[in-house]
């Protein structure tokens, strides 16, 4: 990859992408005011190594993108009210409810207690990242006590956390749990600096190593290892302590084998699990282990995830025959997804791993929470016509007549996830930008915020982003810097979106019209702007896997058919209702389409709300359309209220085309967004 630089008074050039920034380092200082304008397209960034924030170490490979400390940006817009509701709903006061975060008796803070398993560690390092991300003095402080007494009782050889965890699996220890509390101990250390975090992590990482191999295939971890690899590769980056990447082996090659297809059909375990051969990959440096984690992805949706919404079929275990768009995934898979996708984008660079995060993001996590977020529900579907009380019997999901779908913040029904969810959003908010290692920064996901780095030679800089994305599709970039500085810019062409254009202080910049990142390379300056725009189509999307069914999307946006909602509370407190929600208007239409398959006639009505209020809502929605169906009175629901299957299409209609509105999928909370489909005559 090339590019062509005009600099004033010098004869124009080219020379790589990768090694031009210190060439203009050096111009810079030859000459005083250079004016230097560059633009270069990637399909992936590409890997380097060193750069201002932590990259891997040797041997391991480099990193393309690189994660910025935790507080680094500053939410604003719909993120941030996501972040307060979350705050003052379910994470913010779980405590208030959940028998399993006692802090008396809690077995990750007392010696030998024997109280304890995965809930305060799924909740604990969303906590303390959503602390860290609000600024959140209350949290901070709550989130302190916690970590204070976690490394406080620390065993002498290692060990932390339940002790009857250390015999749990015939005699062998169970360290699933455990990977959860690291992960909080690694955000609490990048943002207060804690050295003890070091040793605790180091003594941790020994026991493991002294521990039978067999001990790596039982239990939950058996499938998840690669949250502890993750873990481990931090602290080699920090130590470069050698016992640890000979640990990383162990754990491979005794855990579950994700190059040979999919080792589990469990859906949280595969939402975490999958992406575990490419974390192996960065220290064997063999490209098969990247191909294995992209090839398990595309088995994942190409088989169980043939509707909208970026789940899959995995109610809690996928079932080969049970893949309609009225199963589901749980809530703890769609957090589980977002995180694997955003650390994939930093391993490799790719950017359809961040195109990924945002269709989970933006159009099932909202689906499965409460606007307020003091309940949410265990699955989450494409095609829902009603959350009911109550257990399902027909064999509609596969743990039977467990309540899947009411929303509530039950402790006892939802243990996982109502512990887990909580890292969703500020996970999302710490991945907005990510750092390059040619010591520049990266716009990977879109959301106004306000971001605080180092860039070139480790100068300050600070860039507001301006945005009502995904409900808009311009993002502007205000640059503040207190001296001007020479550093690439990357943005992140989505692949829904092929006709971008970019401007650097209103001169517009030559764009590829593909998916990938646009490199901007150029002296910045205080006060410079730099405006995305990112033209949303209406497209449709056929799922052949599912009967041909129809959805439809607003560029980043799915779209779902407008269902009158009843919403009943049945049980629980005021503080903590228990609601059931039912249906009040028709639900099954089929879509009028014409020869080619597309949806006729649909149109889009943008309206304004006011900026503090939740997008993911009917109420608050920016977004409406409108487009033509016809009423399928085959397609019916079943004795437990639940949607049945697709009909075929193109399906027999009844009756005449009459207008049904859309709106954004993660605003609805009944919802059809897989149709079948008619075409017009």
């Amino acid at each position: 990859m090339h590019n062509q630089f005009v600099i004033r008074g010098i004869k124009a050039f080219s020379l790589t992408a990768i090694g031009c920034t210190t060439l203009m380092l050096a111009l810079l200082s030859a000459h005083a005011a250079p004016q230097i304008t560059s633009s270069t397209f990637f399909a992936a960034a590409p890997r380097q190594s060193g750069g201002l924030y932590e990259n891997n170490r040797a041997p391991l490979q480099p990193g393309a993108l690189l994660k910025l400390p935790p507080g680094s940006i500053v939410p604003k817009g719909w993120l941030l009210v996501q972040l307060h509701n979350e705050a003052n709903g379910m994470t913010g006061r779980l405590e208030q409810i959940s028998p399993y975060l006692k802090f008396k008796g809690n077995g990750w803070v007392t010696p030998d207690a024997t109280n304890g398993w995965e809930e305060l560690g799924y909740w604990l390092r969303g906590y303390v990242a959503l602390g860290i991300v609000l600024k959140d003095q209350t949290i901070l402080q709550h989130s302190q006590r916690w970590i204070h007494a976690i490394l406080k009782n620390q065993y002498a050889d290692g060990w932390f956390g339940p002790v009857n965890l250390r015999t749990a699996q015939g005699g062998l220890p169970d360290m699933w749990p455990h990977m959860l509390i690291l992960d909080a101990l690694r955000t609490w250390y990048e943002y207060h600096h804690d050295p003890r975090v070091i040793t605790f992590l180091t003594r941790y990482f020994k026991f493991q190593a002294a521990v039978s191999p067999k001990a790596f295939s039982l239990g939950w971890g058996a499938t998840r290892w690669g949250d502890d690899i993750a873990s481990i590769y931090w602290l080699y980056n920090r130590t470069g302590d050698k016992f640890l990447l000979p640990l990383v082996t162990r754990i491979q090659q005794n855990s579950a084998d994700y190059m040979n297809g999919l080792p589990t059909l469990h859906n949280v375990n595969l939402s975490q699990g999958f992406r575990e051969p490419a974390e192996y990959g960065l220290l064997s440096g063999d490209s098969r282990y990247m191909a294995a984690t992209v090839r398990d992805y595309r088995e994942i949706r190409s088989r169980y995830g043939q509707f909208p919404g970026g789940g899959f079929a995995g109610d809690e275990n996928i079932r080969p025959q049970d893949t309609d768009p009225r199963q589901g995934i749980e809530t703890c898979g769609l957090v589980e997804l977002m995180r694997s996708f955003e650390m994939l984008t930093t391993y490799s660079g790719e950017p359809a791993w961040a195109d990924r995060c945002e269709d989970v993001a933006f159009n099932s996590l909202p689906a499965a929470l409460t606007a307020d977020q003091n309940g949410l529900h265990y699955i989450t579907a494409a095609n829902s016509i009603a959350l009911p009380k109550g257990g399902r019997t027909l064999g509609e999901f596969s743990n039977g007549t467990m309540p899947m779908q009411e929303y509530a913040a039950s402790c006892g029904t939802y243990r996982c996830c109502i512990h887990n969810y909580g890292m969703g959003w500020p996970y999302y908010a710490e991945n907005l930008w990510l750092a390059t290692p040619g010591n520049g920064l990266c716009a990977s996901l879109y959301a106004a915020n306000v971001v605080h780095a180092r860039v070139a030679n480790n100068v300050e800089a600070t860039i507001s982003e301006n945005t009502d994305y995904p409900f808009n599709s311009v993002v502007r970039f205000t640059v503040n810097l207190r001296r001007s500085a020479v550093f690439p810019l990357l943005l992140r062409i989505p692949r829904w979106c092929n006709s971008a254009s970019i401007s650097v202080n209103a001169q517009r910049v030559k764009v590829q019209s593909q998916a990938g990142y646009m490199q901007l390379l150029r002296e910045w300056h205080n006060g410079d702007v730099v405006t995305l725009s990112l033209p949303m189509a209406l497209t449709n999307r056929h799922w052949l896997g599912n009967k041909d069914s129809l959805s439809v999307n607003y560029g980043p946006l799915t779209l779902s058919l407008l269902i009158g909602e009843d919403w009943k509370q049945y049980g629980g407190t005021a503080k903590w209702p228990r609601f059931s929600v039912t249906a009040t208007s028709p639900w099954n239409f089929a879509l009028l389409t014409n020869n080619k398959g597309n949806a006729v006639d649909i149109s889009v009505r943008r309206r304004t709300v006011p900026a503090d209020t939740n997008p993911f809502t009917r109420a608050n929605c920016p977004l409406q359309f409108t487009a033509l169906a016809l009423r399928a009175p085959g397609w019916t629901a079943d004795a437990d209220n639940v949607v049945e299957p697709l009909i075929a299409s193109p399906t027999t209609p009844s009756g005449k085309a009459t207008r049904i509105t859309l709106i954004p999928m993660g605003a609805a909370r009944l919802r059809i967004t897989a149709f079948p489909w008619v075409t017009h005559k």
